[in-house]
């Protein structure tokens, strides 16, 4: 029997109109007032108890309780990959008042993620830190590094944490150096030739390897230009 049965019982005065078990009596009861135990009504009710609200974080050299999406601001940078790990991301994001004002996007290992970085590049900036989170960055490693980022920053994590008034729009770019590329270092080595290093600044390197004894030893000789490198080994 359903509580919908025991209510056609009861005529519109309250008054019931037959003997209903102890049992019925008690579900009706508990349908229009909840009944506490003696222990439960005894109890000594607390001020706040474990109300304290959230848990502040460090925010451009303030702690503030974050509660909604516009209460998040900070530079923070991270490293994203994707499944197969063929490629990488690092994702660098301003946020001003929950809203991404610069993203920088760097990525390495795959030919597809140039344009997948492009596209990112776009999506970002206006965008909240929420919406940036469930919005497909086209590339999984850029996916992965937005995920990051945020766990940073809604943690207070972020880079700024404790920079006052935080960084301005473009301090991301002082990541890139004077020449405003991205820092990749590149070393093929093999068993039968020397290995072959690469800098930022498009010099390669001719290491001369060696033995002593049972150490190797790699000596870092004058850099050439790829296209000198290049004709030299022709």
């Amino acid at each position: 029997m359903t509580i919908f049965d025991l209510y056609e019982k009861i005529s519109p005065n309250g008054q019931c109109t037959e003997t209903l078990p102890v049992g019925m009596i008690l579900l009706i009861e508990r349908s229009f007032k909840m009944i506490y135990s003696r222990e439960v009504e005894e109890m000594c009710p607390v001020a706040q108890g474990v109300n304290h609200g959230a848990a502040p974080i460090p925010e451009e050299a303030k702690w503030v309780q974050a509660k909604e999406v516009k209460d998040i601001s900070g530079l923070t940078h991270g490293i994203g990959w994707c499944a197969p790990q063929q490629g990488a991301c690092k994702l660098t994001l301003n946020v001003k008042e929950g809203i991404i004002q610069e993203a920088l996007v760097e990525t390495i290992g795959c030919s597809g993620m140039t344009h997948s970085a492009a596209m990112a590049s776009e999506i970002l900036p206006g965008r909240t830190v929420l919406e940036a989170l469930n919005t497909d960055l086209v590339c999984d490693a850029i996916n992965t590094a937005m995920r990051e980022l945020f766990l940073q920053i809604v943690y207070g994590r972020s880079q700024s944490a404790f920079s006052e008034d935080g960084l301005p729009i473009g301090a991301g770019l002082e990541d890139l150096g004077k020449g405003l590329r991205s820092q990749v270092g590149t070393v093929r080595h093999t068993e039968k030739r020397p290995p072959l290093s690469g800098d930022g600044r498009g010099l390669c390197y001719r290491n001369c390897s060696g033995r002593r004894g049972s150490d190797h030893w790699l000596s870092v000789c004058k850099p050439w230009k790829d296209d000198r490198l290049h004709q030299k080994r022709r």
